[in-house]
């Protein structure tokens, strides 16, 4: 991925998916991934089935380690073992209820797929 492609799927994220809500991420992963918690995260999934062509390659929870205060990876889910495709809301919808069951506060991110037409190239 070019760093004009990354700049440009960043803008689409932040202006389509992410506006409004607040990133749990405060340095703890890279600056390019954002954090929710599970509310903020279920309007992500909505917004991502409103917009019909956009899709979820994977949803990455992270854990708050209360011996060291960091977050930790948790688990991560694919398409590929829901044996579907990014834009199937049913797979993120089905894993996103999987890892609410848990019982654990989780702090979701999610790898997307957004179709080229999509995205705004123009400067920052």
């Amino acid at each position: 991925m070019t760093d004009e492609h990354r700049k440009a799927r960043d803008r689409f994220l932040q202006k389509h998916l992410f506006h409004g809500l607040k990133d749990l991420n405060d340095g703890f992963d890279i600056v390019s991934i954002s954090y929710f918690n599970e509310k903020q995260f279920n309007v992500v999934l909505q917004r991502v089935e409103l917009l019909k062509d956009i899709g979820v390659y994977g949803i990455e929870p992270h854990i708050l380690d209360q011996e060291t205060g960091e977050f930790v990876y948790y688990a991560v889910d694919t398409f590929e073992n829901y044996l579907t495709y990014p834009q199937d809301p049913e797979w993120y919808m089905k894993s996103f209820e999987k890892f609410k069951g848990t019982g654990e506060e989780l702090y979701y991110s999610a790898s997307f797929y957004i179709p080229g037409n999509y995205l705004d190239y123009g400067t920052d």
